[in-house]
């Protein structure tokens, strides 16, 4: 996968779940030794959740 087919796929994102795969494609063609990524989305109630295990951050994890 080439760096311009991943961020194709981010501009052709249509959900969450596809942003995620995505993100996680991108993130593989800039840093190909990457062996585990986890990607956390902000939901309504503020909380970071990861779908890839399903998990989510602990509030006193976060960094801004």
């Amino acid at each position: 996968l080439s760096l311009q087919d991943a961020l194709l796929g981010l501009g052709a994102a249509i959900d969450a779940a596809h942003l995620q795969d995505a993100l996680r494609a991108a993130l593989l063609a800039l840093l190909p030794r990457v062996e585990h990524s986890y990607i956390y989305l902000l939901d309504g109630d503020a909380r970071l959740s990861c779908a890839d295990p399903p998990h989510e951050l602990p509030m006193e994890g976060k960094l801004r």
